[in-house]
Parts: C-alpha cells; sequence; structure tokens
C-alpha cells in the first residue's frame, strides 16, 4: 500500500490528506496514542503502528526478518531519522532501559549500574549521583561494542 497517497510526513507525525472516517479529517493529525506509547493509525479497518507507517513512506517494506527500533528508546518519537530496522536481537538489547536502578538502602551509592548482555544481568557498580552511573554504563556499553 502508498500511504504516501493517505498520508503527509512532518517531523515524526502523519496527517490525513484525504478525509478518512469520522474524525479523520484533512490536515488533522492521524491516529490516537495508545497506552504503552506507541502511536497507531486505522486503515482499511486495521490498526497499523504510525512507526511502520513512517518507515515504509520513505523506505518501502520493513525488510523480513527485521524489526524497527526506536534509537532513543522513546516510542513516541516517530522521526524518521530516529527509526532502524534490526534484528530482534538488537531491538531487544536496546530495550533495556536506562540500566541504572536505586537502591534505597545503599546511602552512599544508592544507583546501581548494569547492564544485559547475553540474556545474562552484569552488575556494572554502585554510584553516588545517577549521572555518574550512567555515564559507567555508557561506557561500559561502549567498550562492549568497540570489542565486537
Amino acid at each position: 500500500m502508498d500511504y504516501n497517497e493517505l498520508f503527509e510526513y512532518r517531523s515524526g507525525h502523519i496527517y490525513n490528506k484525504v478525509r478518512r472516517g469520522t474524525t479523520g479529517f484533512i490536515g488533522r493529525e492521524a491516529g490516537s496514542r495508545r497506552k504503552d506509547g506507541y502511536r497507531h493509525v486505522k486503515v482499511n479497518g486495521k490498526y497499523k503502528q504510525s512507526h511502520i507507517i513512517i518507515w515504509e513512506m520513505h523506505n518501502g517494506k520493513v525488510p523480513k526478518g527485521l524489526e524497527l527500533d526506536h534509537i532513543n528508546r522513546n516510542r513516541g518519537d516517530d522521526r524518521i531519522e530516529n527509526l532502524r530496522a534490526v534484528t530482534r536481537s538488537v531491538n531487544q538489547h536496546n530495550k533495556g532501559g536506562l540500566g541504572v536502578c536505586i537502591d534505597k538502602r545503599a546511602k552512599a551509592r544508592p544507583y546501581m549500574a548494569y547492564i544485559k548482555n547475553n540474556q545474562k544481568h552484569k552488575t556494572i557498580g554502585a554510584y553516588g549521583t545517577l549521572c555518574g552511573a550512567l555515564m559507567a554504563r555508557m561506557m561500559y556499553k561502549l567498550k562492549l561494542i568497540t570489542l565486537v
């Protein structure tokens, strides 16, 4: 399906080019936000996630065996430059959240940095600030990437 006939893409959002249903007015942003953070749009009686529509408007079908990943982990950020086609394994790795948890019992170093690698959790260390824990996780992840 050519979504470019139905929608116009602007800055991570899609807008109706044609009247669609009772609420799909021309120029209005298409679809609605779901509880899980994704935006979805009804097309031909079926709901489709808007980031997939945006990808297909720019790049064609998502290649077989790949799925779309929001690079910055924000499901609401559907800008084309924030989307990439990756394997499920890479997408799940990126899904891991910040990689920091708080241990309220630890007064001096309550922020624990961790990373999930090959289905195993590895604790990187305990830090006095959230920024310190995030930086340690980023440095550790960068080290993992450069070793590959």
